[in-house]
């Protein structure tokens, strides 16, 4: 008789990485949860200081962009030029930070060291630690840009469409860096010292110096 249980090798890993993303959101909002409590003040003002600068973000793109907007001949395509410019040196930082939270998210954090000396799959460590550092790297970015992107959208007069599909646009924009960064990461630790990023023994949870030495 079949077992009633899956066989499905993927299952552990997908439950692995939804029991990691939990406990990090369930921490996450008990922090915030204890500092509404505690302090209410502080809440406050954080809320306003964000409300604030989306307002006043906006209204500086908007004026900017209308400013531009209005040279005679030139106005929209020097609009279109310097949004393209700022969006290659946003991707280039996005590839610097990814890169550098990703290796100090894989190899220096004592977390990870942790983790690996649970029953956990290695491929469900690196999948949450990626999706926590393109989260790290990629929060003040959108931050920016979104007041960015409505004021060119009113400025411009663009139809409804734009909106949703700038929205798939930008998790494009954001994942593809991420994932740059995070390979990048992983072939420079490969050159770095192997001190640093011991490898460990499933079967132990324990660094084991014959691979290391051996990969060093």
């Amino acid at each position: 008789m079949p077992s009633s249980e899956s066989t499905d090798p993927a299952c552990p890993e997908k439950s692995a990485f939804a029991l990691l993303a939990g406990v990090h959101l369930k921490q996450n909002w008990r922090r915030f949860a204890s500092v509404l409590k505690q302090s209410k003040l502080l809440s406050v003002t954080v809320l306003t200081f964000i409300a604030g600068y989306c307002w006043l973000s906006f209204a500086l793109f908007y004026r900017a962009m209308r400013f531009v907007g209005s040279f005679p001949g030139l106005g929209d395509l020097l609009v279109e030029r310097m949004i393209f410019i700022l969006f290659a040196f946003l991707f280039a930082l996005l590839l610097i930070s990814n890169m550098v939270i990703s290796y100090s998210n894989l190899f220096r954090n004592k977390e990870t060291s942790f983790l690996h000396s649970l029953p956990i799959s290695p491929n469900s460590i690196f999948q949450w630690k990626f999706l926590e550092s393109t989260l790290v790297a990629s929060w003040a970015f959108l931050f920016l840009i979104a007041p960015l992107l409505a004021a060119f959208g009113i400025v411009e007069r663009v139809d409804w469409t734009f909106y949703p599909l700038t929205v798939v646009m930008i998790l494009l924009f954001v994942i593809l860096p991420a994932i740059a960064g995070a390979w990048s990461a992983i072939g420079l630790a490969r050159f770095m010292d192997r001190r640093f990023f011991p490898v460990y023994d499933p079967r132990t949870g324990n660094p084991d110096p014959a691979y290391t030495g051996l990969l060093a």
